[in-house]
């Protein structure tokens, strides 16, 4: 009965440890994962950290902010013009093209830019809705840091070669 009670205890002070364990594990995932969430929460009106256009993080920014800074760095490059470079048969060179004013209406510019829809993909950037997904996406994004590709432009194409051809004739 000694040997037999002996062991009866250690298989209890084995269970007994095996639970604690467990507790603790699982007490820790669920905090983890709470913490998680309410990270991926955090980015909700917001965009995900770590997004960049090209070399700019435009992560953290809200609605407000992402427009103005679009609006300030197309107003940018149409005061500064767009660069750019030729090489045809008969000759090569460089070039930077200017917006210029048609009417006091209406301007010329080369590149039509939607701002707001620039914000709203921005801030949608690899979201679904669901707070567990969004949670990752934001945890990923701050590692991976994507550069997001905006297809909301319009390139003026004709009045780009309009000018194009200007430049290199005159």
């Amino acid at each position: 009965t000694a040997v037999l009670s002996s062991t009866t205890r250690s298989s209890r002070n084995k269970s007994k440890k095996r639970h604690i364990i467990v507790s603790i594990i699982g007490v820790l995932f669920f905090c983890a994962a709470g913490a998680t969430v309410a990270y991926g929460h955090s980015f909700q009106n917001t965009v995900l950290p770590g997004v960049h256009i090209g070399s700019f993080d435009v992560g953290g920014m809200g609605e407000a902010e992402l427009v103005k800074f679009v609006n300030d760095m197309h107003t940018k490059l149409l005061s500064e013009g767009i660069p750019g470079t030729f090489d045809v048969a008969t000759s090569s060179g460089q070039f930077v093209l200017y917006p210029q004013s048609i009417t006091h209406e209406a301007v010329n510019e080369f590149i039509i830019l939607d701002s707001d829809a620039v914000a709203q993909k921005l801030l949608s950037y690899r979201k679904s809705g669901n707070s567990i997904l969004d949670s990752f996406s934001a945890l990923s994004t701050r590692i991976i840091q994507p550069s997001v590709v905006l297809d909301n432009i319009v390139y003026q194409k004709e009045k780009i070669f309009d000018e194009i051809d200007r430049n290199m004739s005159g």
